[in-house]
């Protein structure tokens, strides 16, 4: 059964964390959910959504910083790579080291970019005294 996950504008962050958390929870495959962003066109499975309890997840504190910095990225299918490695990283934390990872390999740049617009941002704003 396919899944659907529409994350709003306002909370985008916890929005996706609270989603992850549930999905993880029923053990739905990466492949068997869509993640939407507020504002993109509806897809087929808008309709199904996702309640179920959350349990605790683990994961190492670099998974954190790199999906804390993700989510803000404007690839639409950014939920969709975050929770695809999340779900091979249940496997083991070794991966966030492991450069081979082609899942890893997509979110780096994403990343990067974040952290590269943010430090513009604030290299440009005028400081007003």
């Amino acid at each position: 059964m396919r899944r659907a996950a529409r994350m709003p504008r306002i909370g985008t962050a916890r929005a996706g964390r609270d989603a992850a958390r549930a999905l993880l929870s029923e053990d739905v495959a990466p492949d068997a959910v869509e993640w939407t962003v507020e504002g993109q066109p509806a897809g087929l499975f808008d309709g199904v959504e996702i309640t179920a309890q959350t349990a605790p997840v683990t994961v190492p504190r670099s998974f954190l910083s790199l999906a804390n910095s993700v989510v803000w990225h404007s690839d639409p299918e950014r939920f969709a790579h975050l929770y695809a490695f999340l779900w091979r990283l249940r496997g083991g934390a070794h991966l966030m080291q492991d450069r081979a990872v082609p899942a890893l390999a997509r979110l780096r740049p994403m990343e990067t970019a974040v952290h590269r617009c943010g430090h513009k941002m604030k290299a440009v704003v005028p400081v007003v005294i």
